[in-house]
């Protein structure tokens, strides 16, 4: 089963690996409505900030 998991996984990277607030913004606001323990607004705006230095 894990080997499953790593192989369907690896198949979804996006080659040049590169940060992009847009494309992990969906997950950030699910994450958020689940009550999860993430970072606000601010600071998820900063780490791509920082990112693209």
């Amino acid at each position: 089963m894990t080997v499953a998991m790593v192989n369907d996984t690896l198949t979804r990277f996006v080659s040049p690996v590169r940060p992009d607030a847009e494309r992990w913004r969906p997950v950030w606001t699910y994450m958020r409505a689940q009550g999860s323990d993430v970072v606000d607004a601010a600071i998820f705006e900063r780490i791509f900030e920082v990112a693209h230095g």
